[in-house]
Parts: structure tokens; sequence; C-alpha cells
């Protein structure tokens, strides 16, 4: 019997020091908030109020383990709260919450590099995006290739990728570029073993399982190249599976969009810190459960009653859409550019295509509709240039792609089939043909004089005055001067050939 209850002991002992041996790691895990900043409800629990940053704080405030907190992109570009806080909003709360990293996907970056930049300088965590870097290959301020964290003792490497395939190509993101993912990784996961990961964590806005094309490179692959990466937590989540995935010695996980739940990941180690156990699960944001921090609540609010005040001022209706396109002059932009034009009083209205993200859709338009369709803070300027030059600029900009000149006050006869430098073939001004030497008056944006169209034709002029009135507010005083509009198509460019 003693000799029983010595093994007995020795053997609870010996259990008890492997036990302490063993960790579990628990990572919480956020991807596609899209804007979605406060408690909604939810028609899955019979329509309760669930959701939402001042939820998700309240939660993580409850947490007695110690975890990681991260993100995996799509963070702002999805509501008009998200429009009208845009990214210094959503990094203001993502600070309060402790988010320990996150990485950026495309749609984080529709409005430019530069709008979001001083959002990323404040960002009291790293924005890790291992193959977003300057047009010239050199690294980005304010975005990291990688991160090191502790977590119970255990190194924790922390990667970031977005899609190489789908950056839209405009001026607004021309000084940036996205390298190939698996040419990053292949650099990039030799440098974090070397300084001690014992886990990699791979931040990830790609998708999993994407067929065809370019885009074919994919969480599903990555994970097949580089067993060496122990979890993805993905984003794309429009695209990808939510259950977790398990693909060769790889885990993958992803929460659902639009922060109504936060993803609980777990990995269970061994003595030799080896992932023994995997476990992924959504915990749902209930208003019920938690509550709602009041200092986070005191930031949302604000930017909730002005949208849903927003939302309930009618500017005009419309009979029919107008509609916006990159590639040729469209309804939106045809109308956009009269507008400033009647608005400056001068001869011309110019505008680039990416002005706009989305057009306006038929039947009552409201700000919030505005605020989607025109989110830039692109300042109106007036602006006087001799007739040469403006035809130099309107030629080195038929050389853009994806940013077509969006025209009022002039017909334009060009053939793209001709040189380059010579595809306008005629110009007039209000009827009459353009003269190099006289100087025309122009309303156009600060976004255009500043490289917009990507090139700086556009600064050889005479004189230029700032209205610091934005290009949203001049469109809302012409929509609504006007009870019911109809759309007319657009006018001034003539394609022509030889």
């Amino acid at each position: 019997m003693k000799k029983f209850s010595l093994f007995v002991i020795v053997g609870l002992l010996l259990f008890s020091a492997c036990s302490r041996e063993q960790k579990t790691l628990t990572f919480y895990h956020t991807n596609d908030i899209e804007g979605f900043f406060w408690a909604r409800n939810n028609p899955s629990i019979n329509n309760k109020l669930a959701g939402g940053m001042a939820v998700l704080k309240n939660f993580l405030d409850k947490q007695e383990k110690t975890y990681l907190l991260f993100d995996s992109g799509n963070i702002f570009a999805g509501t008009p709260e998200g429009q009208l806080g845009k990214m210094q909003s959503a990094v203001y709360m993502m600070n309060m919450l402790g988010y320990n990293a996150a990485t950026l996907s495309p749609k984080d970056l529709t409005l430019g590099i530069d709008a979001i930049t001083p959002a990323l300088a404040a960002a009291k965590f790293p924005i890790i995006v291992s193959n977003l870097k300057a047009s010239n290959g050199t690294s980005l301020k304010h975005i990291k290739s990688y991160e090191i964290f502790d977590l119970q003792g255990i190194k924790i490497g922390v990667i970031g990728l977005m899609p190489s395939a789908t950056l839209k190509s405009t001026q607004r993101n021309a000084n940036i570029k996205i390298e190939n993912e698996i040419e990053t990784l292949q650099k990039i996961l030799p440098t974090l073993q070397e300084n001690g990961a014992q886990i990699i964590v791979l931040l990830s806005s790609i998708g999993f399982d994407l067929e065809g094309g370019k885009e074919s490179i994919d969480e599903k692959t990555i994970a097949e190249e580089f067993p060496q990466i122990n979890i993805i937590l993905g984003g794309n989540s429009d695209l990808s599976p939510l259950e977790p995935q398990e693909v060769y010695e790889t885990y993958i996980a992803r929460s659902k969009e639009n922060l109504e739940s936060v993803q609980e990941t777990t990995l269970a180690l061994d003595k030799n810190n080896k992932i023994k156990d995997f476990n992924s699960k959504p915990l749902l944001l209930e208003v019920d459960t938690y509550g709602q921090n009041s200092q986070l609540l005191d930031i949302i609010n604000p930017l909730r009653h002005t949208i849903l005040k927003s939302q309930s001022n009618k500017i005009t209706t419309l009979e029919a859409p107008l509609n916006t396109d990159l590639k040729k002059p469209s309804p939106l932009g045809y109308y956009t550019a009269q507008c400033v034009k009647t608005w400056g009083k001068t001869e011309i209205g110019l505008l680039n295509s990416d002005a706009f993200i989305t057009g306006l859709k038929e039947g009552i338009i409201s700000q919030a509709d505005l605020q989607n369709a025109i989110p830039y803070d692109d300042r109106v300027m007036f602006i006087k240039m001799r007739g040469d030059d403006l035809k130099n600029a309107l030629e080195a900009t038929l050389d853009i792609n994806n940013n077509w000149p969006q025209i009022a006050g002039m017909e334009i006869n060009y053939d793209m089939s001709l040189p380059k430098g010579s595809k306008i073939k005629s110009i007039k001004i209000n009827g009459n043909p353009l003269k190099n030497t006289q100087i025309y008056s122009i309303t156009t944006t600060d976004h255009i004089m500043a490289g917009g169209f990507g090139h700086d034709e556009f600064l050889n002029m005479f004189e230029f005055k700032n209205t610091d009135r934005t290009l949203r507010d001049i469109l809302r005083w012409c929509l609504s001067k006007q009870k019911t509009i109809k759309p007319t198509e657009p006018k001034g460019w003539h394609a022509t050939t030889k």
C-alpha cells in the first residue's frame, strides 16, 4: 500500500511538472471590420444588439489570460461612418482596444497611401505588411515587415501580406507597390527564424482557395509552400470559408466580417514548444453579455449621430444613376465637371476620374451617398493657363491609365492610335478653337495640381487660388439646386481615327 501511494505521488508530481512545461497560447483576431464601429441588431440572436468596438473593449477587459490581439485588414472602407472617420478614427479606437499588430488590405488603400499615413503614424501598434514597399523597393515609413512578440516566454514572429494582384492602379498609390507574396516569404521567413521566432503567425488579407489568374497565390498555396508558418489569421472573408482550415502543418482561421464577433484561436504546445492542439471559434460580442465601454461610445456616438442625420437629409432625386468610370468619360464625371465650372464661373471644368469611388444610384440622394461616392477631401482650385500649355497637359494625361479627364466647356477630338504627344487633333473652348497664347480660366482640384494625373504639366500656369471647399461640397451645392435631376450622357470627348 505504501509503495502504491508513493508511486501515485511521484506520478502526480511528474504530471504536474510536465503540465507546467506545456503552454496554451491565445490569440484574438478580427478582420473585415469595414467601418462597423457600433453595435447593431443581430437577426441570429432575435435582433439583440451585438458587435462593435465598445463591446469588444469590454470583452477584452474581462479576459484574465494573457493574449495577443491582431487584425487582418479592411478596417474602415465599408460604411458611411467608416468613410467619415476614415482610418484615423479606426486607429484611434484600435489604440484604445490594445491591438498588438494589424495588416492592411487593398481596400484600406482606396483613398491612397498618403491619406492614411497620418493614421498609421498615430498607431500605437505595428502595421505589418511585409510585401508593401515604396515604388523604388525601399521600406515605407510606418509600415513594418515583421515583429516578434513574447507570449508566455514563447517568441511569436508576426508577418503580414496583402494580395499583389488587386491594388487599383491610380495616382493616389503611384508611389507604392505590392511585391509578390511567394518571393516575399522566401526572403523574410529565414530572418524570423534567425531572430528566434518559435511560432510564426501570418496576418493575411489575401483569401483562401482563390481560383484563376494572378489570384491563385492564396492562403492555401502559401500554407502548402511554407509549412514553417504555423498559423494564418486571414481576411477577405467574403471570398473565403469561415470555418478553420488545416493545410498540412499550417492552421488557418478568420473572423466573421463587420465585427459582430471576435475569433479566439488557441494553440496548445508540448514541452518542446511544438503545437499539439489547435482550436479556433467565434465569440459573439453581445451587448447584453458584455455591455459597452463608455470611453469608446464617446468616440462612436458623434460619428453615428452625424451619419444618421446625413442619411435622413435628402439632397435631390436622380431619375437615373450617375455612374462613374476610370477609363472613359462618365455621367458623374461630366456632371461634376459642369458643376465646378458653373460654381467657379470659369471657362473650363476639369477633374480626374479617380476623384470618384462609386457612382450615385437612382432615387433619393443623401449626404451619406455623396460621402461614399467622393470620400476624398480634394479641394477645388481656380487656375489660369495658356492654350498651348493646357493642350500639352491634356496630351500627357491621355498616356495615363485608369484616370480619364472629366471635362466641361471643351470639345476635344482625339485619336489614341497616334503617337505620344500628338493624340489630340483639335480643341474648342466653349465653341471657339483653342488659341496657343490665350489665357483660359479653369476650375479643378488641388489633387490634380499635386500630380493626380501622374504628371506635373498642370503646374505650367499663371496663377492659382485654393478655395478650401471640397469637391464633395460643390457637388452637393449643384445637386441641391434641383428637386429632381435627369442625368445626361457625357459630352466633350470625340474619338476619331485617321
